[in-house]
């Protein structure tokens, strides 16, 4: 599990960046907006409505809702319930990032320059805003940048090198994120002046994870840019080795009937077999994070997976079911009422570190996710997402004997005090217990995921808590078929 420390203000425009192209980009969102009852056969798909409008931000704040203006502040502001300082808060504008306005309302105490309607049922003091031409965004957005992907992890640690396209698409995480570490010696300047004049400042913290906003050139080499305006040579960061692992949207890729979606995660790849036999030919392997359609077999064949044989992917064949792949166990909703809602609605299961996205009893995407180790289980249970923030800075607590501290973790959902679903780029271990307790997911699916639930994050915003209005999506963790507890907090 993680401790939330404090949140980062949204980092300044980035003014210059250097991407790589991404070896294993499908034609799906990058950023999008965002099964039947005890059986081992899907066959009917839903398609997941989106959300985000043309401009890149959440549909407006309520029907017919038009912005009067747009703004920005360098501070992080509260949106609050009530155009009143004493008022509860609902949610945070992250620094730097443009809202728009829809209402004004007067002066109160406290707040000379009146208050701004920022979306529905949420006010913010017009003090330290200015009003800016900038679109306003939904966070977080992906740096155009590809760190080395795990496949290039071994041959970036020997040379310090990794392949670089300029014109590649935008990468997958918000930040460039990197750590002191062996040579990565870590050292910082106060400015770029400073880094070109050899005047360096301090050296990174080696227990921390950094979150770096952009790349700059300089003519003494690259270097990562900080938020407070520091500096760090581009090789003197280790960065991190970042999964490229994306779940299936159902709708878009139906298996064959009979089939449920799957994935090899043993490191060293799956064999597959020819016959349902352990002494059959291996025919080809599945390599770590290959998706596959599997069938679980029966009567003499019990425990045996079929490999569905895809044409534009790979072969057909059979792998033993001894863990080594992932593969989605259905299980009935949670309550009956459930099946037939057209709600979106969460279900982890942790037997086969697997989550599906849902509308009532039907699958819309699944994918492998990374929950809590021994020691650090995560807890079963009925909840609600009750709040989202674009990133999160997490550590461990005081008396903890491994300490860490992890800067602007992206995609944060939680679900109960101190767990939560979130991105993970500094493991690529999907598929198995690997977490302190949270929810780890794959950036791809963690943005995927993200803009598919609620409470609604509105443009420019950091963070938002659920409300009456827009309580959060339901959310199953469960242990393959066995009941769980409703842990669904009131408001």
């Amino acid at each position: 599990m993680a401790h939330v420390v404090h949140l980062p203000a949204l980092r300044p425009p980035l003014t210059a960046s250097v991407s790589r192209h991404g070896r294993w980009r499908r034609s799906v969102l990058l950023v999008a907006l965002a099964t039947a009852p005890a059986c081992d056969t899907l066959t009917s798909w839903a398609a997941l409505p989106r959300g985000r409008s043309d401009a890149g931000g959440l549909l407006p704040a309520s029907a017919g809702d038009a912005p009067l203006e747009q703004r920005r502040s360098a501070v992080v502001l509260r949106a609050r319930v009530r155009p009143d300082r004493d008022a509860s808060v609902r949610g945070r504008i992250a620094a730097f990032a443009p809202f728009p306005v829809y209402e004004r309302a007067d002066p109160t105490p406290g707040c000379d320059d009146g208050w701004g309607r920022v979306g529905a049922g949420a006010w913010t003091c017009l003090d330290d805003t200015t009003a800016t031409d900038a679109t306003p965004r939904s966070l977080p957005q992906v740096l155009a940048f590809d760190p080395p992907t795990p496949e290039e992890s071994a041959a970036y640690f020997k040379d310090g090198v990794w392949p670089r396209d300029d014109d590649a698409e935008p990468g997958v995480l918000p930040f460039v994120y990197g750590k002191r570490w062996m040579r990565w010696n870590g050292q910082e300047y106060a400015s770029v002046d400073d880094f070109v004049a050899g005047r360096p400042l301090s050296t990174l913290q080696g227990y921390r994870q950094y979150a770096f906003t952009g790349l700059l050139d300089t003519p003494k080499g690259t270097v990562l840019t900080r938020p407070d305006g520091h500096v760090v040579p581009l090789d003197g960061v280790y960065l991190y080795a970042v999964s490229r692992l994306r779940g299936v949207e159902l709708a878009l890729e139906p298996p064959p009937r009979g089939a449920v979606p799957g994935w090899a995660i043993a490191t060293r790849g799956v064999p597959v077999r020819a016959l349902p036999e352990t002494a059959s030919e291996v025919t080809w392997t599945a390599e770590h994070h290959r998706g596959l359609w599997v069938e679980a077999a029966s009567g003499p064949h019990k425990g045996w997976l079929r490999v569905i044989d895809r044409a534009d992917a790979h072969p057909g064949g059979w792998v033993r079911d001894d863990g080594t792949v992932r593969w989605w166990h259905d299980a009935p909703p949670p309550e009956p009422a459930l099946a037939a809602a057209p709600e979106v609605w969460l279900d982890v299961d942790l037997d086969q570190q697997m989550l599906a996205v849902r509308r009532g009893a039907l699958p819309l995407y699944v994918t492998l996710v990374a929950t809590g180790s021994k020691g650090h289980e995560t807890p079963t249970g009925l909840y609600r997402v009750f709040d989202k923030a674009a990133w999160w800075d997490m550590a461990s607590l005081p008396e903890s004997t491994q300490p860490y501290f992890v800067e602007s973790v992206p995609w944060v959902m939680h679900f109960w005090p101190r767990y939560a679903l979130h991105g993970a780029f500094w493991h690529n271990r999907f598929g198995q217990v690997t977490s302190h307790g949270c929810i780890n997911l794959a950036p791809y699916d963690a943005a995927w995921i993200f803009d598919a639930v609620h409470p609604t994050l509105p443009p420019g915003w950091l963070t938002i808590d659920e409300a009456v209005d827009d309580p959060g999506t339901l959310l199953r963790v469960r242990e393959g078929s066995k009941a769980v507890v409703d842990r669904r907090r009131g408001f």
